[in-house]
């Protein structure tokens, strides 16, 4: 098998990156945008058809679904809230990441270190 020579360009560092809104609206700063298979938290307020920053690393404080959620659970989020996540129950679930603090029952949000 012949050896591969790929070579990288180095582009930016990647915990932030330029995002394109191609949306209609302004996405506001903390909103949570769906990126491929992953999620990004805005950085700032992104018009329209702009470009913005969008986290893509990071431990937030995310609205939680009913319920407990334990420590270093993988979660998505569905209607807008942190969820556990169920092997065969994704559909309608974007990933969000891992918990990293037990979330109790009466917990309005869950804490998540996105994208992993």
């Amino acid at each position: 098998m012949a050896e591969v020579k790929t070579k990288a360009i180095y582009w930016q560092r990647g915990e932030n990156i330029d995002f394109l809104n191609e949306t209609d609206e302004t996405i506001e700063a903390g909103q949570l945008v769906p990126f491929g298979e992953a999620i990004g938290v805005a950085g700032e307020d992104i018009p329209a058809k702009a470009v913005g920053s969008l986290h893509l690393e990071g431990v937030y404080k995310i609205p939680k679904a009913e319920g407990e959620i334990d420590n270093g659970v993988r979660v998505c989020l569905k209607d807008g809230k942190a969820q556990k996540h169920t092997a065969g129950s994704d559909e309608g679930c974007a990933w969000l990441g891992h918990t990293v603090a037990k979330a109790k029952s009466e917990d309005e949000y869950a804490l998540v270190k996105i994208n992993v």
